[in-house]
């Protein structure tokens, strides 16, 4: 992200998200980087930066009001496995953390991972220890070349948004989503495994405890088949020695009506008041994991 910038992300709730970026670009007050202990780093997609609900509802400040504790973010939308290892790779060697908080999104992380494995760049933090872009010195060049290519954007942007609006691709992408289909399995890629296991170790190497928290997506409560590798996803993790906290598990199954996790019980993100309910159980079983 673009640093020291006021950050819009997305309207699901009737009013848009938006968050004043760090020095780094990532969703925090720029002072969590001063700090000489971390209590808890949160890494994930658009559901660890807190989209589309406001920035006193998201799961970091949930977990830093429920613990009196310091959280740093370093979640960003969009992304998927590989894009959160290169992450830690680059900023968690600068803070001292206690917990790294691992947030997998069912939805779509998987595929993300099948988009950034065609990647040579980012192949290059999984194939070499040693990689590094020294991001978190670069935070100048970071801005200047995000910033130039909004700028060389923006009039296609605008141009999109006004032919998505006339050709309603919102609202053919809700009919889409909400009907229910069938569709072909996902598969766990190849070097999913690796990942979690080299993040793991990363956050080991720098004295910190790595959880694995599963997110379920709203896809989950309306196919009548499996369509997402939960059972064998789930197996690896357990077998690997990965601290597991699994949400659909504990929190999502139990619930009556899990669609009421999403605003207007329609395709996103989670509510205000889910976020704040596994924030909690996220705590609670961090305790009872470090206390087995």
């Amino acid at each position: 992200g673009v640093s020291n910038h006021h950050t819009i992300t997305c309207n699901e709730n009737g009013y848009f998200g938006k968050y004043l970026s760090d020095i780094h670009g990532f969703n925090n007050q720029n002072e969590i980087w001063n700090e000489k202990n971390i209590s808890y780093l949160l890494i994930g997609d658009s559901f660890g930066l807190g989209s589309c609900v406001l920035n006193n509802e998201s799961i970091q400040h949930n977990i830093k009001q429920f613990t009196n504790s310091t959280v740093l973010n370093l979640s960003l939308g969009g992304n998927g496995p590989l894009l959160e290892y290169a992450i830690l790779r680059e900023y968690l060697e600068f803070v001292n953390t206690k917990k790294v908080i691992w947030l997998f999104y069912e939805g779509n992380d998987l595929t993300d991972l099948e988009s950034e494995n065609r990647s040579p760049l980012l192949k290059k933090y999984l194939d070499d220890d040693l990689f590094s872009q020294n991001l978190y010195n670069l935070q100048n060049k970071n801005d200047a070349i995000l910033l130039e290519y909004f700028e060389k954007n923006k009039k296609k942007l605008g141009f999109k948004l006004i032919k998505d609006f006339l050709k309603l691709k919102r609202l053919r992408e809700n009919i889409y989503f909400n009907k229910i289909k069938k569709k072909d399995n996902i598969a766990i890629p190849e070097n999913f495994l690796e990942i979690i296991l080299a993040a793991k170790k990363l956050s080991n190497d720098n004295s910190a405890d790595f959880y694995f928290v599963y997110l379920p997506t709203y896809n989950r409560f309306l196919e009548k088949k499996e369509i997402y590798p939960y059972k064998e996803l789930s197996n690896l993790i357990k077998l690997n020695g990965i601290n597991f906290i699994n949400l659909q598990n504990i929190y999502f199954s139990k619930i009556k009506y899990p669609l009421d996790s999403f605003p207007n019980r329609k395709r996103g993100h989670y509510t205000a008041k889910t976020y704040k309910e596994i924030s909690a159980i996220i705590i609670k079983e961090i305790e009872k994991l470090k206390n087995n």
